[in-house]
């Protein structure tokens, strides 16, 4: 089917096993992108964010797109988790709602200009849209390089075969 605009369908949950299920339904519904952010409450420690990240990229085979929200997960996401993840392959973007601008700039110096920065609440929306930072996700303008290959089955999934 062609789309105007890619979709981008949440897979957030209190817990990284419950995401990744999350993750492949949505994979399989065709959606184009994913946010990922930290499970609710249960404060991580940077690697854990990682190997949250990783579970759910892999499970779905969709670029995501990390949410540091830390008002709503209890922990805020490092820049170099952020950096570590995007040379991984693993995000495509940040959406970051920690209010910080002094991020925008810190991040564009780890990661380089293809790591997409969107704002992610109220207060910083205009310094991000004077960035131009543009969503760009979906299977013919960006996709993620997984680390390995997604779930088994999932393009069997995709076509209704399993």
């Amino acid at each position: 089917m062609q789309r105007r605009v890619p979709v981008i369908a949440g897979c957030g949950a209190p817990s990284t096993a419950l995401a990744s299920e999350l993750a492949v339904v949505a994979a399989c519904s065709g959606v184009d992108a994913l946010p990922c952010a930290p499970p609710p409450y249960s404060r991580p420690t940077q690697d854990g964010i990682i190997g949250h990240v990783c579970l759910v990229a892999h499970a779905s085979g969709l670029p995501l797109l990390l949410h540091d929200v830390p008002a709503r997960s209890a922990v805020a996401i490092s820049d170099v988790t952020v950096a570590n993840l995007f040379e991984r392959g693993l995000i495509a973007g940040i959406k970051d709602a920690t209010g910080d601008l002094s991020r925008l700039p810190r991040l564009r110096r780890l990661c380089g200009p293809q790591l997409t920065q969107l704002g992610g609440d109220d207060a910083t929306a205009l310094a991000y849209r004077r960035g131009r930072q543009w969503l760009h996700l979906g299977h013919r303008q960006h996709r993620a390089s997984p680390v390995r290959p997604p779930a088994p089955g999932l393009e069997q999934r995709r076509a209704g075969g399993l």
